[in-house]
C-alpha cells in the first residue's frame, strides 16, 4: 500500500514529522481521499453476485482486512410484500461511517468521571451495497470506494479488530494453562514464545482475556 514517509529534513537539516498516510490519495476541490491499493480482480465491482447474504458480507470483511480499514452492518430495507425474513437490499460500511454522537449531559452531582475516547467516525462514505434477486442471491449494485481517511497498513493489520481472533488451538492452550493456574495473560505470553512473536499469534493479550471470561 502506499504510505507516506514518517519524517523530512529541512533544510536546516532540523527533523519535520509527516502525517501518516496509507492509501493512493486523490484530491479533489472539496475533498481528499484514500483508495485502497487493491488489484481490481480482488475487490468489490457493480454486478458481482452473492449466494447469500453472509457470503457477501465476508466477501467485503475480507476485501476491508487487506485494504485496511473496518467493516460494520449498515442499513437494511425489506420490501412491504417480502414474506421471508431476508433483507432485499443491505448496506456494509465503513466502521467510520456517519458522526459521533453529541455529548449526554449529565447532573451536576453526578461524580462520575468518564475517560474521553478520541473522534472514531469521520462521515465517510465508504461503502458496500447489494440487492436480493430471488433465485439467484444477491448482488453488488453500487461499491463505493473512497475514504475520506487514512487507511491502516499492512504491517498495521493485525491491529484491527476483524483480524484479531483466538484461534481453537489457541483457546485449547489456553483452557490447559488455566488448569494449573495460569491466568490469560501469562498464556498469552508462552504463546508469544511458541509462535516467536506477537504478530503471528493472531490475537491480542486482552482478546486472550475476553476469551477466558466468555468460557468460564
Amino acid at each position: 500500500m502506499a504510505q507516506s514517509d514518517t519524517h523530512v529534513f529541512n533544510q536546516g537539516n532540523d527533523y519535520e514529522p509527516v502525517p501518516y498516510s496509507v492509501g493512493i490519495v486523490k484530491e479533489y476541490a472539496d475533498e481528499k481521499l484514500w483508495i485502497p491499493d487493491i488489484p481490481a480482480g480482488e475487490k468489490p465491482a457493480y454486478g458481482m453476485m452473492y449466494h447469500s447474504l453472509e457470503q457477501a458480507y465476508e466477501y467485503y470483511k475480507d476485501y476491508a482486512k487487506r485494504a485496511g480499514f473496518e467493516v460494520r452492518l449498515g442499513t437494511q430495507y425489506k420490501y412491504k410484500d417480502n414474506k421471508d425474513n431476508n433483507a432485499d437490499i443491505k448496506y456494509f460500511v465503513c466502521s467510520k461511517e456517519g458522526t459521533n454522537p453529541a455529548p449526554k449531559v449529565e447532573a451536576k452531582s453526578s461524580k462520575k468521571k468518564k475517560r474521553k475516547h478520541p473522534s472514531k467516525r469521520t462521515d465517510c462514505k465508504a461503502a458496500f451495497r447489494v440487492k436480493h434477486i430471488e433465485g439467484r442471491g444477491y448482488w453488488c449494485y453500487e461499491f463505493v470506494e473512497g475514504h475520506n481517511h487514512s487507511l491502516v497498513s499492512h504491517e498495521d493489520s493485525i491491529f484491527l479488530v476483524s483480524s484479531r481472533d483466538v484461534s481453537y488451538t489457541q483457546q485449547v492452550f489456553l483452557y490447559q494453562a488455566s488448569q494449573v493456574n495460569l491466568g490469560p495473560v501469562k498464556g498469552f505470553n508462552l504463546l508469544r514464545q511458541i509462535y516467536g512473536d506477537y504478530d503471528f499469534i493472531g490475537a491480542s493479550s486482552a482478546d486472550c482475556k475476553n476469551y477466558r471470561r466468555e468460557a468460564a
